[in-house]
């Protein structure tokens, strides 16, 4: 029996993000397990309720579990270029070495919440630390990005066949 699959991204009630895959025909019938909270050692069970706020359709099952498990990696910025559908953005912080804050100010952040300054809120639990919050003043607006020294490619040996 052939099944569709979906990757999905929700929106917890705490404001976090869930990246999760299904197989099946009704993405929607899976998002209301997560409110329902069927299963409650899951990550969405305390977190409730969730929203839908992103999935895109897989014909291969490859293709899915791959693009799960990149994505359950990416900075909350990222996922939120994602769900906003910012390719720029998701360019942009795909780079070694780009900090998301330096992106978010320069990106269209209607979407996003801002403070009176214009800068862009952190999530409502993270505690700003003296850097973010000089980020946030624009104090290092125009410093330098600096990234360690990356080691020269090595090949990778593959097991004979």
């Amino acid at each position: 029996m052939k099944h569709d699959l979906f990757v999905y991204m929700l929106r917890c009630a705490d404001g976090s993000y869930y990246v999760g895959s299904y197989r099946g025909h009704d993405l929607m019938w899976r998002v209301g397990e997560h409110n329902a909270g069927k299963h409650p050692t899951a990550y969405t069970f305390k977190r409730r309720p969730v929203d839908l706020v992103w999935s895109d359709y897989f014909t291969n099952a490859f293709d899915a579990i791959r693009t799960e498990r990149q994505s359950k990696g990416w900075s909350r910025a990222k996922k939120e270029a994602l769900v906003r559908g910012d390719a720029a953005a998701l360019k942009a912080l795909s780079r070694r070495g780009v900090r998301p804050a330096s992106i978010l100010r320069d990106a269209s952040l209607r979407e996003a919440p801002q403070d009176e300054a214009g800068s862009v809120s952190p999530h409502p639990e993270e505690q700003q630390s003296d850097v973010t919050k000089g980020a946030a003043a624009g104090i290092l607006r125009d410093a330098p990005l600096r990234c360690a020294p990356q080691d020269e490619a090595k090949p990778v040996a593959r097991p004979a066949e």
